[in-house]
């Protein structure tokens, strides 16, 4: 039990001595990699929460919402979009598709 949980948290956890590009490019490329569908919904529930965040904060303040990350709503599109693609073999479920459709309304 201990090893899946270990499974589980690790795609979640960040070299934080790597810079913000490579460590998005790190998670990116492990969700590729990825064949446990486990895992690769804990990733999607976290990152759908973090998007309806972001999805209501930009609705509220629009492009200002950016200001607040060390990385702009550029960076943050091409991350939101290759995690919408890596995820993409969750197509049809809800979560993806919300997070799918969400991804398409901030940054499009």
């Amino acid at each position: 039990m201990a090893a899946r949980v270990a499974d589980l948290v690790s795609l979640q956890s960040e070299d934080k001595d790597k810079s913000w590009q490579e460590r998005k490019q790190h998670t990116i490329d492990a969700l590729v990699k990825c064949n446990d569908k486990d895992i690769m919904m804990l990733c999607l529930a976290d990152k759908l929460a973090n998007l309806r965040s972001i999805a209501r904060e930009y609705q509220m303040f629009g492009d200002e919402v950016w200001n607040r990350f060390s990385a702009g709503k550029e960076k943050r599109a091409w991350y939101y979009r290759g995690l919408r693609d890596s995820l993409s073999v969750l197509g049809g479920h809800i979560f993806y598709e919300e997070f799918s459709s969400l991804v398409s309304q901030v940054f499009n």
